[in-house]
Formats: C-alpha cells, structure tokens, sequence
C-alpha cells in the first residue's frame, strides 16, 4: 500500500494530468457507499454510486469478477507497476470488446454505453 504522503512530487504539485486518487466513501452501517476517482491536475470527478458494497470472501477468487481474466495478462505476486497506461489499455480493449455470454453475447463496451446514455 502506497501512502499519499508517499506520492511522487508530479502528482502532488498537481503539474502533470494523469494522476489519480481514489477512495470509496461508506455510508450508514456500510450499506451504502460511494466510489470516487480525482484526476489531480484538473480535478476531473468519477463518482461510483453503488446501493450496496460487496466484499470477496477470503480465498475465494472465483467471487473476484474479472480478475480470472485479468490474471492472463497479469501474473499473480506479478509487479504491475511496470505497466504503461499504453499497456494497460491495450489489455482493456480487448476485454471491453469481447462478446460476454452473461451480457446476451454483447459487448461490455457496449453495455457500458448504453447504461451511460441513459443516465447522462
């Protein structure tokens, strides 16, 4: 785990885009929470509503969503900070675009759109 106070001098002056801080905010008793991602530089807010939080049991990958798929291209114990945001896009392209029997055969990227669309 990385501090913030531990972040590079970039990201804490604000000076280069690309920085990202993120944090889940919980509401009452944990039953509600709130995920939110910063872009440093211009402030630039993703927030995450979510109704409900729900956390992996431990030793239980298979509750861990993508992660089987992610882990082909990113080995367990792996250090993943040696991976360019290039790289990591080249890695979520084909996910977002792949067709997913769970969708209906359609695409995550897909999906995605049309949930953005109608809550834009």
């Amino acid at each position: 785990m990385v501090l913030i106070s531990d972040r590079p001098a970039a990201a804490t002056d604000r000076a280069l885009p690309g920085h990202w801080e993120g944090d889940l905010i919980l509401g009452t008793r944990g039953r509600s929470a709130i995920g939110t991602l910063v872009e440093r530089s211009s402030r630039y807010v993703v927030l995450l509503h979510k109704i409900a939080v729900f956390f992996c049991d431990p030793h239980s990958p298979w509750q861990r969503g993508s992660n089987g798929l992610l882990r082909q291209y990113f080995p367990k114990n792996a250090d993943l900070s040696v991976y360019t945001r290039t790289e990591l896009n080249v890695v979520a392209r084909p996910l977002n675009n792949r067709p997913r029997q769970t969708l209906g055969w359609m695409k995550p990227s897909e999906v995605f759109s049309r949930f953005v669309a109608s809550t834009a």
